[in-house]
């Protein structure tokens, strides 16, 4: 800002275009932006700040996208391990979806999870110690289905996906009741959906 006799005036500059972010996720998109706005502060230029949003791909198991199967898309986000970041997983995507939950339950209201799923969830399919929990919580929101392991989980949410829908392993839980950790667990759907394209 700039004050000149009494007024101020506001300068603008464009930082990076948002053709230049290739993150799933408005979320993600305004971290992304957060980090430029902070670059551009210490004197990032801002063709070097474009170069360097271009080449960053995002992080292992945060909306990370795995595959496309025959139009269906598959995105591991195991890094929402709460009912708030499973929620903005899920209202990123507009339709189509077919989202995996569960885990070991760590609190939270999931209850929040209906009318987000209403709007965009084909069906869900559930994982865990939580199915007991999640079917209590959403039921009469969205149909949903029930697997014994996470690679049952991937073959019923492929099939409920199709055509050119999004299976989109969003936990709102942790891992300890099946995994190591996060990470093990994306790593394991990871795994699961390339050998479903193997196949």
């Amino acid at each position: 800002m700039v004050g000149v006799g009494g007024a101020t005036a506001v300068r603008s500059e464009r930082l990076v275009p948002l053709d230049a972010i290739h993150l799933l996720g408005p979320h993600l998109v305004a971290d992304v932006m957060a980090a430029a706005t902070v670059g551009a502060i210490a004197g990032g230029a801002p063709a070097a700040l474009t170069a360097a949003v271009e080449s960053f791909q995002g992080l292992e198991h945060a909306m990370e996208l795995v595959a496309d199967i025959g139009g269906v898309r598959f995105v591991n986000d195991s890094k929402a391990t709460n009912v708030e970041a499973a929620l903005r997983s899920i209202e990123s995507f507009d339709s189509g979806l077919v989202p995996i939950i569960g885990g070991r339950f760590k609190g939270g209201d999931l209850r929040l999870l209906r009318e987000p799923l209403a709007a965009r969830a084909r069906a869900v399919v559930t994982i865990g110690e939580a199915r007991p929990l999640l079917a209590a919580a959403l039921a009469g929101a969205v149909e949903l289905h029930e697997a014994t392991s996470l690679e049952n989980a991937i073959e019923q949410a492929f099939a409920l996906a199709k055509p050119a829908g999004v299976v989109l392993l969003a936990p709102a839980c942790s891992s300890f009741d099946m995994f190591r950790d996060y990470a093990d667990r994306g790593r394991t759907f990871k795994e699961g959906v390339l050998k479903l394209r193997e196949r």
